[in-house]
């Protein structure tokens, strides 16, 4: 295949995801995408920046508490795969399937209140390590908690990232990707707290701008949701003659698609376009829809005709 593609299913309830991949080795999540490459380079040199992010939950401190901190929790509505170990000095693992996984060790632990991690170094050796403390800055992900009535606002600060612009788009990456990451942490525990997900994603890469992305896989060759506008109710057929019918959660063209699709049992509806220019500059479209109590079969189903589709809109060879 001339496009680098892949397609994930995994059911939570088990204490390893099942992964289903086409003929791309690997697979990954957005989200880690951008994460990753921190943690390779493991280290910021100067000038950090921080990525901030909110939201309201209607759910208990002790419920959110647990879907952040606990593996069971973090499957049903982040990472693929997850291991964790609680407690000040433990970690919490992640997984979109390798090699897009890794660790965090918990520097901070005060439930229900306030969860800080640190990545780790990175593979950097360790005399490196000791010649450059004085001035390195981690990654890190410091969650707080505050619950009044039976609702919690959690707060989230992404910090560490570098202010050199070649870190531009792993910033804007990042930013968007937890604003989607919250809503889906929001929309479990308010509509499917305990439920274990099933979730596909596809995914290509293709040399052409985020906007000619957009146009191809929103629109009416692709899965019909051009134009729609946040809060909207809709009842759209895709290309591939598939119904979806909910209603809007997030919608910013060129770049992300946030919705609840009612038919499907209340699962949640994700599309993006990321952008890179590294080796070269190209596109990344990914589709993700987080489900719950679907048949596998159904899953599957969703799983083969969106990776076909993106074969489809995105034909144009991309060679990393």
């Amino acid at each position: 295949m001339p496009l680098q593609k892949s397609l994930q299913m995994t059911s939570p309830g088990s204490s390893k995801s099942t992964i289903a991949r086409t003929k791309a080795r690997g697979g990954s999540s957005c989200f880690w995408e951008c994460i990753r490459p921190l943690q390779k380079r493991g280290i910021i040199m100067s000038k950090p920046r921080d990525v901030k992010s909110k939201i309201e939950i209607d759910a208990p401190a002790e419920d959110v508490w647990n879907a952040i901190s606990e593996a069971e929790g973090l499957m049903r509505w982040f990472s693929l795969d997850a291991r964790s170990e609680p407690g000040q000095g433990g970690s919490i693992w992640y997984s979109w399937g390798p090699p897009y996984e890794g660790k965090s060790e918990i520097e901070i632990w005060d439930p229900p209140r306030r969860l800080k991690l640190r990545s780790d170094w990175g593979h950097v050796p360790e005399e490196q390590r000791r010649e450059m403390q004085p001035n390195v800055e981690q990654i890190a992900m410091d969650f707080t908690l505050e619950s009044e009535g039976g609702t919690t606002l959690l707060r989230l600060v992404h910090s560490g990232f570098n202010a050199d612009a070649e870190w531009d788009d792993e910033v804007e990456s990042t930013r968007r990707g937890w604003i989607q990451e919250l809503l889906g942490l929001k929309y479990y525990l308010e509509r499917h707290l305990g439920q274990d997900r099933k979730s596909v994603w596809a995914r290509a890469k293709a040399e052409i701008s985020r906007e000619e992305a957009w146009r191809r896989l929103t629109g009416a060759s692709g899965l019909n949701i051009e134009g729609l506008k946040e809060n909207e109710s809709f009842d759209r057929t895709t290309s591939n003659n598939e119904r979806l019918q909910g209603r809007v959660l997030l919608m910013q063209p060129p770049t992300d698609f946030c919705a609840v699709i009612e038919n499907l049992n209340d699962a949640y509806f994700r599309v993006s376009i990321e952008k890179s220019s590294k080796p070269r500059p190209h596109s990344e479209g990914h589709i993700w829809l987080s489900t719950y109590d679907l048949m596998n079969a159904q899953v599957m189903a969703f799983q083969t005709s969106w990776t076909k589709l993106l074969c489809k809109l995105f034909p144009e060879e991309f060679k990393a």
